[in-house]
C-alpha cells in the first residue's frame, strides 16, 4: 500500500510537472518575453533593466505615421505569497507611461513619459525626447536602464518576486479609434515575466527568446 501511495504521488507530481511546462511553452508562446531582464538589489533600492526585442507590427507602425499618438505602460510590483490569502501581498509598485507620436511639422518623433501610478493624457511632469526615425523611438519605449522600482523600505527579507509588464494601453488612445482593436491581436502588445527580488549586493540576470 506503501508502495503505491508512493508511485501515485510521483505519478501526479510528473503531470503536474509537464502540464507547468506545457503552460510555460504556451505562454511564451503567445506572449514573447523581453530579451533580457537584470535585478540589481542595492542598500537603498532595486534596480530594473531590461528591453523589448521585439518589432512593431506594421498595423501599429501604419497608425503612428499616420498621427495617432500611442501609450504604452511598464508597471513594476514587489509581491510575497500569504498563506492564509489567495491573492499575493503587494509590497511597491512602479509605473512608467510612455507617449510615442508623430510630428508632421518637424518630422521627429516625440516620446514622453512619466512616473504617475494614475497617468492622464496629459502626462502630468512628462519628460520629452524627440528621436529621428521610428525604430529610434521604439527602441527608446521598450527600454529600460536602472529603474528604480522600490525603495529598500518596501522590500521584504526574503520570499519575495519581482513581477514586470510592459504593454500597450489602448484605454488612452481617442475613443473612434478603440472600437474593434480588443480582438486584434497586433494591438494587444503585452510582456511580462517574474523574477524572485535577490539579496543586497545581488544582480540577478536572465535571458529570454521566442
Amino acid at each position: 500500500m506503501r508502495d503505491a501511495r508512493a508511485h501515485t504521488r510521483r505519478w501526479l507530481a510528473v503531470v503536474a510537472l509537464t502540464c507547468s511546462a506545457a503552460w510555460t511553452l504556451v505562454a511564451h508562446a503567445q506572449n514573447p518575453l523581453p530579451s533580457s531582464v537584470v535585478v540589481e538589489r542595492t542598500a537603498e533600492q532595486l534596480l530594473v533593466t531590461t528591453r523589448v526585442s521585439e518589432p512593431l507590427p506594421p498595423t501599429v507602425q501604419d497608425a503612428l505615421n499616420k498621427g495617432v499618438a500611442l501609450y504604452f505602460v511598464w508597471t513594476a510590483e514587489v509581491q510575497s505569497p500569504r498563506w492564509y490569502f489567495w491573492r499575493d501581498k503587494t509590497h511597491s509598485r512602479a509605473v512608467r507611461t510612455l507617449r510615442l507620436a508623430y510630428q508632421a511639422l518637424s518630422g521627429h518623433w516625440r516620446l514622453s513619459w512619466s512616473n504617475d501610478t494614475a497617468p492622464t493624457a496629459g502626462l502630468r511632469n512628462a519628460v520629452h525626447q524627440n528621436h529621428a526615425n521610428l525604430d529610434e523611438a521604439w527602441m527608446a519605449v521598450g527600454r529600460m536602464i536602472n529603474w528604480p522600482v522600490a525603495s529598500a523600505k518596501d522590500l521584504p527579507d526574503q520570499g519575495a518576486w519581482l513581477n514586470v509588464t510592459f504593454e500597450m494601453d489602448l484605454g488612452l488612445l481617442p475613443r473612434p479609434f478603440q472600437m474593434g482593436l480588443a480582438n486584434q491581436a497586433d494591438w494587444l502588445l503585452q510582456h511580462s515575466y517574474r523574477l524572485p527580488v535577490p539579496e543586497v549586493g545581488m544582480v540577478l540576470e536572465s535571458r529570454y527568446g521566442r
